[in-house]
């Protein structure tokens, strides 16, 4: 549908390196026999929100910019692959007391978006530690990541937040994720920046599929579609989604509000 900065000093969406089209092509690409996305036939915005030429709190700004512009134009679903958190390098770094799903700039952003209707899914880090802004959101549905042995991925960040929240809320495959690189060819990276997009489409489909829900009603549905639903434990969360099963629960919904 289009592409926008939210960058004060770069105007560009394009200015920077190939992680946005990683990204997004977990989700849009398709390319029939080669590699299909999660959600090849959905519109998307591109807005781009990081700085990578320095790591300050004034990003998350930019990010709640990009979140009241998303609304703006319709959006319903916000998949956002980055995150605020306990890097040394972020000025100044978060402390884990910030993590309680209502404090920093970004969750508080997120927490609007999610209370107008729009379902957000972002990624738990890759910190191997606790996850930070605004994944911490009670609202947001955060994606870690596993290997294609359905084991935890060396690097995603986990924990429970101030409150004592489980996150992440589910997990997607990150470790050596396919993507689509600049040249249009298959390539692989790693990181729960690919696993959220990847979880991101399915709740796309879903949705589609199921309209009658609301945002909050996907999130408790693909939390209970995980394979650690009857026992969900740190750091997997509730699991992988079934998509199949959140299918089921999806279905017992639509008639119940029928009624």
């Amino acid at each position: 549908k289009g592409a926008k900065s939210f960058v004060y000093e770069n105007d560009d969406p394009y200015a920077v390196d190939l992680h946005g089209i990683w990204v997004t092509s977990c989700m849009a690409a398709n390319q029939p026999g080669t590699y299909v996305g999660t959600a090849p036939e959905a519109n998307y915005w591109l807005l781009r929100s990081e700085d990578q030429s320095s790591e300050h709190h004034v990003e998350e700004d930019y990010w709640v910019s990009a979140a009241e512009f998303a609304d703006s134009v319709g959006v319903d679903i916000i998949n956002s692959s980055l995150y605020y958190g306990p890097e040394s390098f972020y000025n100044p770094p978060y402390q884990f007391e910030e993590m309680d799903g209502k404090t920093t700039f970004a969750t508080r952003g997120a927490n609007i978006a999610a209370n107008k209707g729009i379902m957000i899914v972002n990624c738990a880090g890759n910190d191997r530690n606790w996850v930070g802004s605004p994944a911490d959101s009670p609202l947001v549905l955060t994606v870690g990541s596993v290997n294609d042995n359905r084991l935890v991925s060396y690097f995603t960040s986990w924990g429970l937040t101030v409150d004592g929240r489980m996150k992440p809320d589910v997990m997607a495959l990150g470790s050596s994720a396919h993507v689509i690189g600049e040249s249009g060819t298959s390539e692989t990276r790693s990181g729960t920046s690919y696993s959220s997009p990847i979880i991101c489409g399915l709740v796309a489909c879903l949705w589609q599929a199921y309209p009658q829900l609301s945002n909050k009603d996907l999130l408790d549905v693909i939390r209970k579609s995980g394979d650690r639903m009857n026992n969900p434990i740190i750091p997997y969360g509730y699991g992988i989604p079934d998509m199949k099963k959140a299918m089921e629960i999806a279905e017992d919904i639509k008639i119940f509000k029928k009624f």
